[in-house]
This record gives structure tokens, sequence and C-alpha cells, in this order.
């Protein structure tokens, strides 16, 4: 394995902090846009969801967690930030599928879609997705120190 000179780990530690901030400020503008309407659909409290998933990924994982780490070099554990990698990528993916879900049925069952996706059991399943994504990932933790 060859060792990478400071200047090299310092350029790549810079710009993947510029691009998690960047991806972070584009999450916050899609929020921006979805929470500007005065009636949101059940469907976009997925859309948020996922918004902020990606967010969180691009501000914690990326500016914080690597491009830091890059910059100082003083690591974390790899386990933590795995985690937090892996579970906001679980959460993703749920989150997905459950947008998919969400928009078969509103064509293959319209009558009964609005009884079925209220604002409140939306909201219900986009939380218990992020709850499920980090306590099925929790495992990665387990007996592990932090720093």
């Amino acid at each position: 394995m060859t060792e990478l000179s400071e200047e090299t780990l310092l350029f790549m530690g810079l710009g993947l902090l510029v691009m998690g901030v960047v991806g972070f400020c584009i999450c916050l503008v899609e929020a921006y846009v979805i929470l500007r309407q005065c009636i949101i659909h059940p469907f976009k409290y997925f859309c948020l969801s996922h918004t902020i998933v990606h967010g969180a990924a691009q501000l914690v994982v990326v500016a914080l967690f690597i491009s830091t780490q890059l910059i100082t070099e003083q690591w974390m554990n790899p386990s933590v930030i795995g985690y937090m990698a892996i579970a906001l990528q679980f959460c993703s993916l749920y989150t997905s599928f459950a947008m998919s879900i969400n928009r078969v049925l509103s064509v293959v069952i319209p009558l009964s879609y609005s009884s079925m996706f209220t604002k409140r059991n939306t909201r219900t399943v986009a939380l218990a997705i992020w709850v499920f994504s980090f306590s099925t990932t929790v495992v990665l933790l387990i007996g592990v120190p932090f720093f």
C-alpha cells in the first residue's frame, strides 16, 4: 500500500468538504421547495425524508467524518463512520422502496389510496423506516469504542 503525501490528503479532504457542503446545500433547496407548498401531499413526506437522509449523508459522512479526517489526520473509529454511512444508505433504500409502493398503490387502487396513505400514516411509515434502518445496522457498533 502506498502512502499518500500530506498535500494529496489535504487536497482530497478539501475536495470532499466542498462536495459535501454543496450536496447539503442542494438538499436544503430541495427541502425548501417541498416545504413551501401550502398543502403537502402524503407522497411529499417520503420525498422530504429522502432529502433529509441524503443531506445528512452529505453533511455528516462526507463533510464531517471523511473530509476532516483527511485534513486533520485524526481518525475516528471506522466502525462509527461505516455505521452512519450504511444506516443512511439503508434508510435511503427503504424510503425509495416506500415511495415506489406508494406510487404503485396510487395507480392500482386509487379509491382506497387516500384512506391508506393519510399524512399521519405516511409520517409514521417514514419515521419507522428511519428507526428500522438505524436499529438494524447497530450491530456494527457492538463492542466498538467511538474514538
